[in-house]
């Protein structure tokens, strides 16, 4: 009788452990970019009187958001 391979080799939880762990890394950079950027943004001194540039700051935040997101996607789907 022919004894059955296992699904899951050694070799195959190492790949997906760096797979894995590069993932990480690089959602844990992404998480860093986008902390920098947001306390830019938060830190400009906005007079209250000025919604024009709360929605500024609000408008590149989203945008960055977006960029940081697709980023992320491409660098996942590269693995």
């Amino acid at each position: 009788m022919k004894k059955k391979s296992p699904l899951i080799t050694s070799s195959n939880k190492i790949k997906s452990n760096e797979n894995f762990f590069i993932g990480f890394n690089l959602k844990n950079q992404c998480d860093v970019e986008m902390n920098d950027k947001m306390e830019k943004i938060l830190n400009r001194k906005l007079s209250p009187l000025t919604q024009s540039y709360r929605s500024f700051g609000s408008y590149h935040l989203k945008k960055f958001l977006i960029q940081i997101r697709t980023k992320f996607k491409i660098a996942l789907e590269s693995i």
